[in-house]
C-alpha cells in the first residue's frame, strides 16, 4: 500500500516514472498476495492508473473495476476512492460525461481529504469543475475549482493547486472577466518548480487568453511553445489540444495553410487516442479553414 501511494503521487507529476514503479508494485503484490488478497487489487489499480497517465484509455476501466471488487473487503476507502477517481477521469477523457460525474462524486466522497491520497480528492473536485464548464454550469464550476484549490492549499499540493488556478482563469475568461482571468493564469505559472505538463498547460491557456483578446501573434508564440514542450515530454494527446488552439489563431491571422497542417496532425492524434470531443473541435476548425480558402 505504501508503495502504491508513492507511485500514485509520482506519476501524477512525472508520467515517465510509470515504467519504473509498475514492475516494483507487481513484484511486491505477487509476494504479498497469499497473505493479503487485496494485494491483487492494488496491482490492478496501479495498472489502471499507469494506463490512464500513459493515455491508454481503453485499458483503464476494467482493471480499476476489478480492483474495486478485490479491495472492497479491506474497507480501504482511500484505495477504493482512488479507483473510482481514475474510472471517472478516464470516462471524461472518452467524452462520457454522465459516467465520469458518477465515479468522480464517489471518489470525492470516499477519499480522506487529509489522508495519503488527498491529492486525488483534489483531482475529483477539479475534474468535476472541468465538466461543469463543459456543460455551462459556471456557478458549480467555480464552487468545485475553489474547493479543489482550498483542499490543495490545506495539504500543500502544488499540482492540483496549479490546475485549480488554471481552471479559474479559464472560467473567468469564458465569462469575459479578462482581468481576473489573467490574475489566475499568472498565478498558475508562478510556482518555482513546475513539470513540463504544468508549464505547457499554462502556456496553452495563456495562448487561448490572447486569442480571446485578438492578440494573435502573442497567442501563436505561447501555443507553439506549449506544443513543443508537450511533444518533447511525450504528451501527445495534450499536444493535440495545443495544435487545435494554434490552428484557431493561425486561421484568424490568415495563415490558413499552416492551420490546415496543424489540424491534420491534431486529427491523427485524436484518432489514435479516441479523443472524441477534441476530434470534433478539430473538424469544425478544419471546415472553417477550407471555407476560408474556398475549398469546398
Amino acid at each position: 500500500t505504501a508503495l502504491f501511494y508513492r507511485f500514485a503521487h509520482a506519476v501524477a507529476d512525472h508520467i515517465q516514472l510509470t515504467a519504473e514503479y509498475l514492475p516494483r508494485i507487481r513484484a511486491a503484490c505477487e509476494y504479498w498476495v497469499k497473505e493479503d488478497p487485496s494485494a491483487k487489487g492494488i496491482a490492478l489499480l496501479s495498472e489502471a492508473l499507469g494506463n490512464y497517465y500513459s493515455t491508454r484509455f481503453d485499458r483503464v476501466t476494467q482493471p480499476a473495476e476489478e480492483a474495486i471488487l478485490l479491495l472492497s473487503p479491506s474497507g480501504n476507502k482511500d484505495l477504493i476512492g482512488s479507483a473510482q477517481m481514475v474510472i471517472g477521469v478516464n470516462y471524461r477523457s472518452l467524452g462520457e460525461v454522465d459516467d465520469a460525474v458518477e465515479h468522480l462524486l464517489l471518489g470525492a466522497d470516499m477519499i480522506d481529504p487529509k489522508g495519503p491520497m488527498a491529492v486525488y480528492a483534489c483531482y475529483c473536485f477539479y475534474q468535476l469543475a472541468e465538466i461543469n464548464v463543459y456543460i455551462n454550469d459556471n456557478e458549480a464550476a467555480k464552487h468545485h475549482y475553489l474547493k479543489a484549490a482550498e483542499m490543495a492549499e490545506s495539504v500543500n499540493q502544488q499540482v492540483p493547486l496549479f490546475r485549480a488556478y488554471n481552471g479559474l482563469g479559464n472560467l473567468h475568461m469564458a465569462q469575459g472577466d479578462m482581468e481576473e482571468a489573467k490574475k489566475y493564469l499568472d498565478l498558475a505559472l508562478s510556482f518555482s518548480e513546475m513539470t513540463a505538463s504544468q508549464t505547457s498547460r499554462g502556456l496553452c491557456d495563456l495562448g487561448n487568453y490572447y486569442i480571446k483578446l485578438g492578440a494573435y501573434d502573442e497567442a501563436i508564440a505561447h501555443l507553439e511553445k506549449s506544443y513543443a514542450q508537450r511533444m518533447h515530454a511525450q504528451l501527445e494527446d495534450a499536444a493535440s489540444t495545443s495544435l487545435i488552439s494554434l490552428a484557431e489563431a493561425k486561421i484568424a491571422s490568415n495563415r490558413t495553410d499552416e492551420a490546415i497542417a496543424d489540424l491534420t496532425e491534431a486529427l491523427s492524434i485524436t484518432e489514435k487516442y479516441n479523443a472524441r470531443s477534441k476530434r470534433a473541435a478539430a473538424l469544425r476548425l478544419l471546415w472553417r479553414a477550407y471555407a476560408a480558402e474556398s475549398q469546398w
